[in-house]
């Protein structure tokens, strides 16, 4: 079955139940307890997932489709403790490698059984840094998110930037967002 679109048609005409929002907060609390000692990790994902609302949100994403974007962006980088722990690395592709399994365990935790939605989202997370991959509204808000997140964690450059704004930012709340955060600066701007 594809994965195309923001979600399959079947959630689209409503064969799923809303999403309650406690059990989107229950993956939260599970995703905390698995990166306990990792604040900055947790940070990051609590980050990312505020971004990903307000774009789902703005974009006037559905109901399953703002389920699938929030879910995902709390467990995007789950996969980076059993990377660290197999690898000795947290590099993209072993995050993909590693990630869906967790995913997997912490929404079957939370009674999260729409196989849909599961399957989605760990598609999404399997693929969240290869984003030639990127194949439905879901995962480019998810993608969005992140980006802006990690633009102000890792302090980029106004070139970088202005490069991932080109290149990646597509929605119309994410380009609101991320020009708002990070005013887009030309070449002579930065060089003098």
């Amino acid at each position: 079955e594809s994965h195309s679109g923001c979600i399959t048609a079947e959630i689209k005409r409503g064969r799923t139940a809303h999403m309650d929002e406690s059990k989107i907060m229950e993956v939260a609390q599970r995703a905390i307890a698995y990166d306990r000692d990792d604040t900055r990790r947790i940070m990051h994902f609590l980050t990312v997932w505020n971004i990903a609302r307000m774009i789902a949100s703005g974009e006037k994403a559905d109901d399953d489709t703002k389920a699938v974007v929030e879910l995902t962006a709390i467990l995007h980088d789950i996969g980076i403790r059993n990377s660290l722990i197999k690898y000795n690395d947290a590099l993209s592709i072993h995050q993909e490698q590693e990630g869906p399994a967790v995913a997997n365990l912490i929404l079957t935790e939370a009674k999260i059984l729409d196989t849909k939605i599961v399957e989605r989202v760990k598609f999404i997370i399997g693929h969240h840094h290869t984003y030639s991959a990127c194949d439905g509204q879901d995962f480019q808000m998810v993608v969005e998110a992140d980006l802006i997140a990690n633009s102000y964690e890792d302090d980029l450059r106004p070139a970088t930037r202005n490069r991932i704004y080109d290149e990646f930012i597509r929605t119309e709340t994410g380009k609101k967002l991320y020009k708002g955060i990070f005013p887009l600066e030309s070449a002579d701007d930065w060089l003098y």
